[in-house]
């Protein structure tokens, strides 16, 4: 066993940026379904898809939908997010809408629950205030459109396709930690975070273009639980700029998921394009917190106190002693080894005890003792980029 070396590049974190362009001539899409190894839960039959290639309204697959911020609405907000979103689906050019919120707030509110909570109005190009009606107490909302709904809906169905790739990889004896986890995995490997992809920020990018931003990771995501059935919402809030991202319900307890920010840096994925980090896969909202705000303009998120999902506790990767740190290492090496993985993660307690860790791997002893117990005898490598959140990452060649 070799220990390649010390990796100490800065992690680079993307944020989210808007995206326009125009539609490309839209085609059939011969379509071939992949299945995955075991028996999957979720055959697909290749001739049923709920968005057919309408030419007049949008068609929103099963699954591309969340309402925890529509369910905070009184019922005059509801009727006007319904309003709206019908005319968004038949491509309406006007919405005649209730003036009852002279400040505005209201309005702006449901249009952005609108954007976060269906993933599948992609084709939107603007909102603008139109003609108001003082005796009907009504004004009207403009709305322009980037694609044809016709378009929209190939699209769609494409999306759904590549989704189903991912959808037959789930088997019988997989519980919900192991669906997210799936679903996280795949939206990592199969994506590229990429600010030039022309439906970087849609739920398209994601699954079908391979580039996105925040907000296109967010939607693929979202998608996907809302296809297994895992109650899911996109939220919003500041990093060093505006950010997206999700949160999920695990028995019965919320969870922040970005899968933006678990992204490996360029100088990872160019040598192992499998490696997946899980630095913000399943944490609190203290986690959370830790380097990020989160907006409860729009809608009041959920609490995650929880930790018991969060990767580290569940997988045995926390450690609280210098000895319980080299089984982490240990136990990782064979867990990947086993799956014929080529990363895995550990966490420490402290900052003290990372930097003893980091120390004494450094020397190569310590690390080539706990390789050799774990039967490995390919090289290993690890890297210190992600010091401020105690992490330790380590990449795998057989």
């Amino acid at each position: 066993m070799r220990l390649l070396p010390f990796v100490t590049a800065l992690a680079v974190l993307t944020g989210c940026s808007d995206s326009g362009g125009n539609a490309e001539e839209s085609q059939e899409i011969q379509y071939k379904v992949i299945t995955g190894s075991g028996n999957s839960v979720y055959p697909i039959d290749e001739g049923k898809y709920s968005s057919p290639v309408d030419t007049e309204h949008i068609s929103v697959p099963e699954g591309m939908t969340t309402r925890y911020g529509y369910e905070q609405l009184d019922k005059s907000g509801k009727d006007i997010y319904n309003l709206i979103l019908t005319a968004m689906k038949n491509c309406d050019e006007t919405a005649e809408i209730p003036n009852i919120d002279s400040s505005g707030k209201l309005y702006n509110r449901i249009l952005e629950l609108i954007r976060f909570e269906n993933p599948a109005m992609f084709h939107i190009g603007s909102r603008e205030i139109g003609r108001i009606s003082i005796a009907a107490q009504s004004f009207d909302i403009k709305f322009s459109y980037k694609y044809s709904p016709e378009e929209v809906n190939t699209m769609l169905r494409e999306t759904e396709k590549a989704a189903d790739k991912i959808m037959v990889r789930i088997t019988a004896d997989m519980d919900e930690y192991d669906i997210v986890k799936l679903f996280h995995d795949s939206l990592i490997t199969g994506c590229k975070n990429d600010e030039n992809g022309q439906y970087c920020n849609t739920v398209y990018g994601a699954l079908v273009d391979g580039k996105a931003l925040c907000e296109g990771y967010a939607k693929a995501f979202s998608y996907l639980c809302g296809r297994a059935g895992i109650e899911n919402v996109i939220v919003t809030g500041k990093t060093t700029t505006d950010h997206m991202w999700n949160m999920v319900k695990l028995d019965g307890n919320w969870y922040h998921v970005d899968v933006t920010w678990d992204h490996p840096s360029e100088i990872i994925t160019d040598a192992f394009p499998d490696a997946v980090m899980y630095n913000y896969f399943l944490v609190s909202d203290a986690d959370a917190a830790e380097n990020r705000t989160i907006d409860n303009d729009y809608f009041e998120p959920p609490r995650a106190t929880g930790s018991v999902m969060n990767y580290f506790y569940h997988e045995g990767m926390y450690a609280d002693s210098y000895d319980a740190a080299l089984n982490c290492i240990k136990n990782g090496c064979e867990g990947a080894a086993a799956e014929e993985r080529h990363s895995y993660m550990i966490k420490l307690a402290s900052d003290e005890l990372y930097e003893t860790v980091i120390e004494n791997l450094s020397s190569g002893t310590d690390l080539s003792a706990v390789m050799s117990e774990a039967g490995f005898t390919g090289r290993i490598s690890y890297t210190n980029m992600y010091s401020s959140d105690r992490i330790i990452m380590f990449m795998l060649e057989y």
